[in-house]
């Protein structure tokens, strides 16, 4: 029997992935609505292809939030039952002059 990898044992190279899947789409890009929808998909098949190259022991789910930079509050909050020695979740949030996006993974072992 396979041991199960723990998810948290490689979460710097998620948070690295990400990091660079979301800089390679969006870079110093303006914020538009009409691309959003582009981006988020963009976004989320790059670092999906990035996750499962790094361990096909986990079930991912990949949120990815756009928001247009302004002065208003923005709250996200997740929680999961889940197995909390085996799974688990990273955050990114990225940011330029004109848009904010907060990427979240979530690990789930099989």
């Amino acid at each position: 029997m396979k041991k199960a990898q723990e998810f948290s044992s490689f979460t710097d190279q998620v948070h690295s992935a990400v990091n660079s899947t979301v800089e390679n789409v969006l870079g110093s890009a303006n914020y538009e609505t009409n691309e959003v929808p582009n981006w988020v998909d963009t976004i989320t098949a790059g670092i999906l292809e990035n996750l499962q190259k790094m361990s096909d022991a986990f079930k991912y789910v990949v949120t990815v939030v756009v928001l247009q930079r302004s002065n208003t509050g923005f709250h996200l909050f997740s929680t999961c039952y889940w197995d909390q020695s085996l799974d688990g979740t990273v955050t990114v949030q990225w940011e330029n002059k004109s848009m904010h996006c907060i990427v979240t993974v979530f690990g789930i072992s099989l």
